[in-house]
């Protein structure tokens, strides 16, 4: 078996490039009161009945960009209301996060403390906005560990397979995620995916490298598919 801390000493050109929700950080129990709120609140002042969708639904579309997430669920709204209920949610959801009603995965700050003591570069690409992204990463101090972190809002049009690759600029690396989206993405710039069992669709990983039930496991599979 090889060791991922023997092939990655003093070499930084291998990036280890980490998706948030559903690898890093779970938002399970923050989305459906989070949209439940806003949905309340937007009926209340427009007059309208738009139901609440389901926790397993909001779920379901975890990992896609904002605005398709609100589109998917809401399809019969103005994109005027779409863009209200989007802001309005990503608002709720940080209040939750600040208030720490979210949760990082167990294990995550030592696991990654001891990546980058091994001398691997560690990112974080993600389909999530910026304020997202920026209020896990301050609310559980993760900052610290990354050389540098990408969302949708840096480049829409790039994807996340276009961000990945520009993150790689042709360098070694390995894609750690929950989604075939991160699968995709990997594919895309020809590096291995880890695939994330603890994450939000155990079901989309046929396709990876290797699966992690834990967060502690990933220094090791690291090693097998480097």
């Amino acid at each position: 078996m090889k060791n991922c801390y023997y092939y990655s000493m003093g070499t930084s050109k291998i990036k280890i490039v980490f998706d948030l929700d559903g690898t890093i950080f779970s938002s399970s129990d923050i989305l459906e009161p989070s949209y439940s709120s806003v949905i309340q609140r937007c009926n209340s002042g427009w007059n309208t009945s738009y139901l609440i969708p389901s926790a397993q639904k909001i779920i379901s579309l975890v990992g896609r960009p904002g605005k398709e997430i609100i589109a998917t669920l809401f399809p019969q709204m103005t994109l005027e209301q779409q863009k209200i209920i989007s802001d309005s949610v990503l608002v709720e959801l940080i209040r939750c996060i600040r208030n720490r009603e979210g949760k990082i995965f167990p294990d995550v700050p030592s696991v990654l403390k001891k990546l980058q003591d091994a001398g691997f570069t560690l990112f974080i690409v993600s389909n999530c906005r910026r304020a997202y992204l920026e209020a896990i990463l301050e609310t559980y101090k993760l900052e610290k560990f990354f050389f540098s972190a990408l969302c949708n809002e840096d480049d829409p049009s790039a994807g996340k397979a276009g961000l990945l690759k520009k993150v790689l600029n042709k360098s070694k690396g390995v894609m750690i995620g929950d989604r075939a989206s991160d699968g995709e993405a990997a594919r895309f710039a020809s590096v291995p995916w880890i695939g994330c069992a603890f994450g939000h669709a155990s079901s989309e990983l046929q396709k990876a490298d290797a699966i992690i039930h834990s967060f502690s496991e990933l220094p090791e599979a690291i090693g097998l598919v480097i």
